[in-house]
């Protein structure tokens, strides 16, 4: 069945910002340049003493960009292939990534999910799922993504075979004109996946809400409403409890939720006077959770354990849009927008464009990689073999 383009209610508003010029937040420790010898000094960069590399979306690049040992090591264009690379995830095995690229309005294929052969960078396959394609969750035995398509307003399954190296669009869920959906009165658009259980996932909703999705059945189990988790950035947790911490939140307005998946409820949620609250990731070997906040330029560090207290430092730089850390939790690295952001609208527009090494402990940030300029967005971390 064809789908015409909804462009005007797509999650990620596909805009091209010309002339903008938000103001720049202040901040001592943020220093724009890669990162030479002489600024390292004699001691052990993050990257050569943890043995990995980073990967990062350019959008307006339209790359993914391999940073190791502080500098951009290599770039894998997708010009031909896709537009406007999105979100990526590695598969459990660490042998393939998984991005998911929006597309631009008239060019039905820029928007699909691409296969990359983590060792030597190879596209191998490309699978059209559609506009506002948005994120490929990958499932924890890693036969399966649940591909969220906000365009269509739909979930989409690919079939995985790592032996034979194939990929395979499934089956697909309209959730547009599915009845729990529409009693919840949910604009139906989803962002993201997380598998709680090896065939359960939690799906949030760009606008609000979220709902439960039976993966072997393939089929929506429970919705949840605008009023029980506010619009979903992508960020969501696994707690040491075992609970679920998703970021909620608009251009002006951001906080938190708890979600219980023994009993299926939301058991707290938290406020916050950030904005835009989008990317966050678990520190390991501490209690605690950093979300970034492109609209309020600041981190929010919230504790893993009850009754999650939360500390708001602002400001952090020019809107950062994703976090993830280092094995030991040592290192942060966040991802800074550009001046013309491809998704987000206005409020993700920063002038300080790359990639940021933060220093957790002190959480300032201490030098910025050179990413070529562009509109950097999802961060991810690969251990080196």
């Amino acid at each position: 069945m064809f789908h015409a383009w909804p462009w005007a209610i797509i999650l990620c508003a596909l805009l091209s910002i010309t002339g903008a010029t938000p103001a720049v937040s202040a901040s001592p420790t943020y220093r724009v340049g890669t990162a030479t010898p002489a600024d390292l000094g004699a001691a052990p960069t993050p990257f050569q003493a943890g043995g990995y590399e980073v990967w990062v979306t350019n959008q307006r690049r339209n790359s993914i960009q391999v940073v190791r040992d502080e500098v951009m090591a290599a770039e894998i264009a997708l010009d031909g292939v896709a537009r406007v690379p999105h979100i990526f995830r590695f598969s459990p095995s660490g042998r393939y990534a998984y991005l998911a690229s929006v597309g631009m309005p008239g060019n039905f294929r820029s928007a699909n999910t691409t296969v990359i052969r983590v060792a030597d960078r190879s596209i191998v396959a490309v699978l059209p799922t559609g506009p506002g394609t948005h994120e490929a969750s990958p499932s924890p035995d890693g036969e399966r993504l649940i591909v969220s398509v906000g365009g269509l307003k739909t979930l989409a399954e690919i079939v995985v075979d790592e032996a034979t190296e194939s990929f395979g669009i499934g089956r697909q869920l309209e959730l547009g004109t599915h009845p729990l959906v529409t009693a919840a009165g949910l604009e139906a658009q989803p962002v993201c996946a997380h598998f709680y259980a090896p065939r359960k996932a939690y799906v949030g909703f760009h606008h609000g809400g979220a709902a439960l999705l039976d993966v072997s059945a393939f089929e929506l189990t429970r919705v949840y409403s605008k009023e029980e988790v506010g619009p979903n950035r992508c960020a969501m947790l696994p707690l040491p409890d075992g609970r679920l911490l998703v970021g909620a939140g608009t251009e002006t307005t951001g906080g938190y939720a708890v979600w219980d998946p023994t009993t299926e409820t939301f058991v707290t949620t938290i406020d916050t006077t950030q904005a835009d609250n989008h990317g966050g990731a678990i520190r390991p070997g501490a209690a605690e959770a950093w979300f970034v906040a492109r609209g309020s330029d600041s981190l929010t560090v919230v504790s893993t354990e009850a009754p999650y207290g939360i500390r708001e430092i602002y400001p952090f730089g020019d809107a950062p849009d994703h976090v993830v850390f280092s094995p030991d939790g040592r290192w942060a690295f966040v991802a800074f927008r550009g001046p013309e952001p491809l998704t987000g609208g206005p409020v993700a527009a920063g002038q300080m464009p790359g990639l940021a090494i933060v220093d957790a402990e002190t959480r300032s940030i201490t030098r910025v990689v050179d990413l070529g300029g562009g509109d950097p967005h999802w961060v991810a971390l690969r251990p080196l073999p």
